[in-house]
């Protein structure tokens, strides 16, 4: 509880600090000032980061750690007994080779793989090897093709006119609205017909 009786703060096991606030005016109490000058500091006993009591996320996390190491561990430890399992045998076989007089002993070419399981291995590579190289080509192919389209779309000029403007100019001028009866006692009545205007009220005054 704060001292003026209007938050509530909790802990939680991971170390998280937790507040509410506490909608009651009547608990709310007012709290002198503290006199800084007359508090003293409390000498901490934790000397050491070690010393210092980690959260639940930190204990996780150093658990997966030592998990990780522990099986890096024993797959180094695998790997070296197989290794050490593999230079037993070859010392042994050396040592009977040595045993054999050396007119009938075995030459490096007796040890060497029949060339054709050779070559079939090689041909049984080339086939996922050039499966793979059609799609890397197929996916490029496509990667070009999608590059085009938006380059031509947003980069390449495009036809277009131009505008220039040479000089401005601001003008004003006053129209006077006429009524129909202006209108007919200035125009003689005319009449659309065609696209072309005709009078149809040839007078001598308008001649």
């Amino acid at each position: 509880m704060s001292p003026d009786q209007s938050h509530l703060y909790s802990c939680g096991d991971d170390s998280n600090i937790f507040s509410y606030r506490i909608n009651d005016p009547a608990r709310q109490t007012v709290v002198p000032p503290l006199e800084f000058s007359n508090v003293k500091v409390k000498d901490l006993d934790v000397e050491l980061p070690e010393d210092i009591e980690k959260s639940l996320e930190e204990e996780k996390q150093k658990i997966r750690y030592g998990n990780r190491m522990a099986e890096a561990n024993r797959a180094k430890q695998n790997l070296r007994n197989v290794l050490a399992t593999l230079q037993n045998q070859l010392g042994l076989i050396l040592r009977r080779l040595n045993d054999i007089p050396e007119s009938i002993r075995p030459s490096d070419e007796d040890f060497e793989l029949d060339p054709r399981i050779t070559e079939a291995t090689i041909r049984m590579a080339k086939e996922p090897l050039e499966l793979i190289k059609t799609k890397m080509r197929y996916d490029i192919e496509k990667s070009k093709f999608g590059f085009e389209k938006l380059y031509n779309y947003f980069l390449r000029d495009v036809d277009c006119f131009y505008k220039y403007v040479f000089d401005t100019k601001v003008g004003q001028s006053r129209f006077d609205c006429l009524t129909d009866l202006e209108v007919g006692s200035y125009f003689p009545p005319l009449t659309l017909l065609r696209g072309g205007l005709i009078d149809l009220a040839r007078s001598d005054s308008w001649s």
